[in-house]
């Protein structure tokens, strides 16, 4: 396939990139720094740094749209929340915009999303079927992204929503800050350790992703979470 792919250079993206090049697809890579980028990536990728860069005649199979602010590097101050916010609508946005304009459409959108969809619910279980429970900041910014990617279907487009968890792997994510203090014996129990974290290893993430790529058929909701949650005090042993 050929693959256009936001996002691309993130700790998800770049595994991503690198599992989708193992698989002998061609990958287009949109990317604000598109030098920085290339550096990162497979050999072969192509970088762009706009959608405009892409002709109406390109052949573009699939879409993988991961592109957003990364949402815990500082506080959600209200200018905070706007960026978060427009990070990744606006890309989504320019994507449905691509859709419309190529020749050929795309056959297919992966497009991501976040179990901060539901909200804080307490201990109650949840499934891609549940609806929010609270309708905080996070429960927006989900569904507005989610509503979003939602236009490429009336285009025809096969749609795959992945809410995803907290992504765990040495090389990225939470777990690249927390990995050293941990190794100094500094790690520590956040508050009574009752909070609940939905949870997912970066290679099942990736999976995943892949699956709804490139498998026909698949389409929908789909929540991208191990099995078994576990709480913060749990997480902290561990």
């Amino acid at each position: 396939m050929k693959v256009l792919i936001t996002g691309g250079s993130g700790f998800i993206g770049g595994e991503l990139c690198r599992r989708l090049a193992a698989h002998g697809h061609a990958l287009t890579v949109l990317s604000r720094s598109p030098e920085r980028a290339r550096s990162k990536l497979p050999e072969g990728t192509r970088v762009v740094a706009s959608l405009d860069d892409i002709g109406d005649d390109e052949a573009i199979d699939g879409i993988v749209n991961l592109a957003g602010e990364n949402l815990f590097t500082r506080r959600w101050s209200e200018s905070r929340k706007r960026t978060l916010m427009a990070s990744r609508l606006d890309t989504t946005r320019e994507l449905v915009a691509l859709c419309r304009r190529l020749d050929t459409t795309p056959s297919v959108m992966v497009s991501g999303s976040a179990v901060g969809f539901y909200g804080d619910a307490g201990d109650a279980e949840l499934t891609e079927h549940s609806s929010a429970r609270r309708k905080d900041f996070g429960y927006r910014l989900c569904d507005a992204w989610e509503q979003t990617a939602r236009e490429v279907t009336g285009q025809g487009v096969r749609l795959s929503i992945i809410r995803t968890g907290v992504v765990l792997g040495r090389d990225g994510g939470m777990l690249k800050g927390l990995w050293p203090v941990y190794r100094l014996g500094l790690g520590a129990r956040l508050g009574d350790g009752s909070q609940w974290l939905s949870w997912i290893h970066i290679e099942d993430m990736v999976s995943i992703l892949a699956r709804a790529l490139e498998t026909p058929g698949v389409e929908g909701v789909f929540n991208a979470t191990a099995p078994q949650p576990v709480t913060q005090r749990h997480f902290h042993r561990a």
